[in-house]
C-alpha cells in the first residue's frame, strides 16, 4: 500500500517553456565555443538519463564546463517558471494522510523558488536536492533513498511521481513505484510502471 509520495520538480509540477530552456543551452554552448544543437538533441538532452555522457558526446565539451555556463545563464527560470493547475492535488493529497516529498536535481535557489510558488513554506516538507547534498545524479538512487530515510517510509510503501526517463530508472533502482505524468512534451523510452496525465488521476491510480 502507497503511503508516501516524492515527487520531481521540472516537467512534473513547473512548467518551464522548452524556448527558454534550448535559449539557455544555445548561450552556454557558443559560450564554449561549441554548436547549438538541434531541437531533437535539446529534447534528448533535457528529457533522457546520462545527461552528462550527452553532453561529452554530443555537445562536445566537458559536462563540469558546460554546467557552470548553464548557471550563469539560467538567470530567469524564476519568472519563466509555472506551476502546473493540477498541483494544488498535492495539499488534497497530503491532508488525507500521504506522507509528501520532494527530490531533485535542479539548483537550490531554484527549488527554493519552486516550493514557494506550489505554496509550500521553507521546511514545511521534506526536500531533497541532489546539488545541495553533494549526491550523484539521477538516476542513481542516493537521493531518493536519502528522501525516503527522511520521511520514514519504506520502498514499497512509496511512489517516486516524476516525467523523464530518468525519474522511472531512478524510481526503479530505489525500488519504489515510478509515476508518470504525461505533459505531453517528450516520448519517453523507458515505459513507466503507471502513466497518469493529471495529478487529480494519482490517487485513484496508486489505490488499484
Amino acid at each position: 500500500m502507497i503511503k508516501a509520495l516524492i515527487f520531481d520538480f521540472d516537467g512534473t509540477l513547473i512548467h518551464l517553456p522548452q524556448s527558454y530552456l534550448l535559449n539557455v543551452v544555445n548561450k552556454s554552448l557558443e559560450s564554449l565555443n561549441a554548436e547549438k544543437p538541434s531541437v531533437k538533441d535539446f529534447k534528448r538532452f533535457w528529457y533522457e538519463h546520462e545527461r552528462d555522457n550527452f553532453i561529452q558526446e554530443k555537445f562536445r565539451v566537458e559536462a563540469q564546463e558546460f554546467w557552470k555556463a548553464f548557471n550563469i545563464f539560467d538567470k530567469e527560470r524564476s519568472k519563466a517558471s509555472i506551476p502546473y493547475p493540477d498541483t494544488l492535488e498535492i495539499k488534497a493529497l497530503k491532508s488525507k494522510g500521504y506522507k509528501i516529498g520532494f527530490f531533485t536535481g535542479t539548483n537550490p535557489a531554484t527549488t527554493e523558488h519552486y516550493l514557494e510558488i506550489l505554496g509550500f513554506k521553507q521546511g514545511e516538507e521534506t526536500t531533497v536536492n541532489n546539488w545541495k547534498e553533494c549526491l550523484p545524479p539521477k538516476p542513481h538512487p542516493a537521493g531518493l533513498e536519502l528522501c525516503m530515510s527522511r520521511i520514514k517510509t519504506k520502498p514499497e510503501e512509496t511512489a517516486y511521481i516524476g516525467n523523464g526517463d530518468e525519474d522511472i530508472l531512478t524510481a526503479r533502482n530505489a525500488k519504489v513505484l515510478d509515476i508518470i505524468v504525461d505533459r505531453k512534451e517528450y516520448r519517453l523510452k523507458e515505459k513507466p510502471s503507471l502513466k497518469i496525465e493529471s495529478l487529480q488521476e494519482l490517487e485513484k491510480a496508486i489505490r488499484k
